[in-house]
């Protein structure tokens, strides 16, 4: 999708980047892989910034406007990606790369139809504190923090990490559902930064049991924080 140029008084952040991995560190896979993604991108590293595509970044509280700068831009240079489409943005720790890693899920254009593509842009940054501070900018957003352009984007912005407690019942159906949530619900949920607990239910009776449940919840509700939203998963 053609990215239209970000009004400057609506601009959050906007910086240059290059490109990370192969292609510009772009990976995309469909949702429905058997397979468990990777929730980074492959470890190419380009032979140096002056070899690496460079890409301008524009951060604005709905959208993130990449713009490719080198090689010479064409009729895919521009993307647009909202940010109501972005499960999680990532900056990992050293001694990594100073990485800003977008993992999103764009619904099929209507003539396509099929499942969700998942997309990871991987982006490298001059410096880890020029990431750290766009990752932080951008988990502001996802979590509703308000924030402007004078905003001084630190960790201490952000909100305490949401809770998920996932009820994974193996004996229901043919019995998939842990294959299912390993390759499918724990890679979005480690992409989109929330903290979990799994627990596997020991018998079908457990499952059907409401009480089962709830007492399961409670035990889970002490400090560090409550549990946001409990996933009762079952095989197909």
């Amino acid at each position: 999708m053609r990215s239209p140029e970000a009004p400057p008084s609506e601009a959050l952040l906007h910086a240059q980047f290059w490109g990370w991995g192969g292609g510009g560190g772009v990976h995309t896979e469909p949702s429905d892989d058997p397979g468990p993604p990777d929730p980074a991108p492959p470890p190419v590293p380009p032979a140096g910034p002056s070899a690496a595509p460079s890409y301008a970044l524009t951060l604005t509280s709905e959208h993130l406007h990449v713009q490719r700068l080198q090689p010479r831009p064409g009729r895919d240079a521009r993307l647009l990606v909202p940010l109501s489409e972005l499960v999680g943005c990532q900056c990992p720790r050293a001694p990594a790369p100073p990485l800003l890693l977008l993992f999103w899920y764009p619904p099929p254009r209507r003539r396509q139809g099929g499942a969700r593509r998942r997309q990871v842009r991987a982006f490298l940054a001059e410096a880890r504190p020029e990431a750290e501070r766009w990752a932080v900018a951008v988990q502001c957003l996802l979590a509703g923090v308000p924030v402007s352009a004078s905003t001084e984007f630190c960790r201490s912005l952000l909100p305490r990490p949401r809770r998920l407690l996932l009820l994974v019942n193996p004996f229901s159906g043919r019995g998939q559902a842990m294959q299912l949530c390993q390759s499918h619900i724990l890679p979005m949920i480690r992409e989109a930064g929330i903290s979990y607990n799994l627990i596997q239910t020991g018998s079908q009776s457990e499952w059907s049991s409401q009480w089962w449940c709830l007492s399961v919840i409670q035990c889970y509700t002490p400090d560090p924080g409550p549990v946001q939203a409990c996933l009762r998963v079952a095989g197909l």
